[in-house]
């Protein structure tokens, strides 16, 4: 009968030690995932508020260089380079800014050293930024187009606000925007170094910059942390991709581990006990 009850005993112990450490290695896998969670949850809105606000700015500065230059009754290069000076000077993410006439001509530009070969050159037709540019005359707004080669070199965008002199459209201003300067002079220091990211351009559906490597690509998308951001007419979507994944794993094994151990003890001085 002693036998039996000890018996009985020691399996009631075990069926306890398992569940017990089962319990544990749910409530800590959930509890460091939140946490891993939670830190990119945190990022994500930190660096959705700074670079929406900056975007917005820096955008919102083109349309008003438009609507001075609409303004100015004896607009000529002089006074478009004089406050070309002022708009660099607030929107630095923009690598130049251009004036096109009516005939889509690219009559002034300025700096002169970041544009040259753009002077006199004429916007083609059916182009992406031929319909940005469209677009913009017609809401009266900015625009900004997909991803393009720029004609200063390298893959970016352009940004385009119409200029209205007495309610009558009289040309453009376009900005070009470096992609790779958008995201290392303003998304890589809101995210910082802990997460790799990639800039999707909702209207074309497509991967505009990337720092992902292919390890990033190959694993889980589970603790991805995604937010939206404003360029002109269009979103970007940013999405923060961890390098490496939580290590619930580690911390789980360890805790059973020591689960194990203690139970162990713990039955080891109760039968010595008896």
């Amino acid at each position: 009968m002693k036998r039996r009850t000890r018996w009985v005993l020691s399996s009631a112990w075990a069926l306890a030690v398992i569940t017990l450490m089962a319990a544990t290695a749910r409530y800590l896998r959930d509890s460091v995932n939140n946490v891993f969670l939670l830190r990119s949850a945190g990022v994500s809105q930190r660096a959705h508020s700074s670079l929406q606000e900056s975007l917005e700015r820096q955008v919102g500065n083109l349309g008003d260089l438009a609507e001075g230059l609409g303004q100015d009754a004896g607009l000529d290069e002089t006074s478009f380079q004089e406050k070309a000076v002022r708009f660099l000077r607030d929107a630095p993410m923009f690598s130049a800014v251009t004036f096109l006439n009516e005939k889509f001509n690219r009559e002034w530009v300025f700096p002169f050293s970041a544009t040259q070969g753009t002077l006199g050159t004429e916007m083609k037709t059916h182009s992406d930024a031929s319909a940005t540019a469209q677009r913009s005359i017609e809401t009266g707004r900015p625009a900004a187009s997909g991803l393009v080669s720029l004609l200063q070199g390298g893959a970016g965008i352009l940004v385009y606000a119409p200029v209205f002199r007495s309610a009558l459209w009289g040309g453009l201003v376009e900005g070009p925007v470096q992609i790779a300067r958008v995201a290392m002079d303003l998304i890589e220091p809101s995210v910082g170094l802990g997460f790799h990211y990639a800039i999707i351009d909702e209207r074309q559906g497509r991967e505009i910059y990337s720092t992902l490597t292919p390890a990033d690509r190959a694993r889980t998308p589970a603790y991805d942390a995604y937010f939206t951001l404003p360029m002109a007419d269009r979103n970007w979507w940013v999405v923060l991709h961890p390098p490496t994944t939580p290590p619930a794993l580690a911390i789980v094994a360890g805790a059973l581990s020591a689960e194990a151990v203690m139970g162990a003890l713990i039955y080891y001085l109760w039968r010595r006990r008896r």
